[in-house]
């Protein structure tokens, strides 16, 4: 006769529901310390710096800015993407080259509007954390172009703002982002909260419960 102790212990509907959980959480856990342990190398880390701005300072950006064919101004600011692109580069001011970008960004042209996007969004990968300034200045007029359906545009706006969390944090930008929260444009809001959700995954953010 076997010994009580020997018997198979009947889980209650409780310890049941307990133990699932806990397998379910065990393998979250697993797959989440699976996924840490592929580094994702930044091809730029190593690479040597290049003194990119300094060929687009104040003087480009008022010629650029005053030139009336749309094109050739486009050409211009695909000139300077170009520049900034698969490129480290060296820390410098971008103040003044983040204010005339936002105006071109606000640009009625639609062609302007995606190249000067796209200028803004190769400088923030080129200089990381050293745009955080520029991040911060942008970002807002970045997510009001959710209003736009043109999907030319969306892609180009999500492409900066996926690269945002490399420059800046979202306690930096809360005061730039959370307004848009409440916009009265569907779009804009929308993908606002789409941004918000993605950062969540990269950062630790509190800041939402300033709302």
């Amino acid at each position: 006769m076997k010994e009580k102790n020997d018997k198979t212990k009947r889980l209650t509907r409780t310890e049941k529901k307990e133990a699932e959980e806990n397998s379910k959480n065990a393998a979250i856990d697993a797959a989440m310390a699976e996924e840490t342990k592929e580094e994702v190398i930044d091809p730029l880390e190593f690479a040597a710096e290049v003194d990119v701005l300094s060929k687009f300072d104040g003087e480009w950006q008022d010629a650029t800015a005053g030139i009336k064919k749309w094109d050739e101004k486009k050409a211009k600011l695909d000139e300077l993407a170009a520049a900034c692109t698969n490129v480290k580069i060296k820390p410098a001011s971008t103040e003044s080259l983040t204010k005339f970008l936002k105006k071109e960004i606000g640009n009625s042209n639609m062609n302007i509007v995606m190249a000067s996007i796209k200028a803004a969004a190769t400088i923030q990968v080129g200089m990381k954390k050293d745009f955080a300034a520029g991040t911060k200045d942008l970002i807002g007029a970045i997510l009001l172009k959710g209003k736009e359906k043109r999907p030319m545009i969306l892609a180009d706006v999500q492409t900066f703002l996926d690269g945002s969390m490399g420059a800046t944090n979202m306690e930096a930008i809360a005061e730039e982002f959370i307004p848009m929260l409440t916009n009265i444009a569907p779009g804009v809001k929308a993908l606002t909260v789409k941004f918000v959700e993605a950062a969540c995954q990269v950062t630790y953010i509190d800041v939402l419960q300033r709302i």
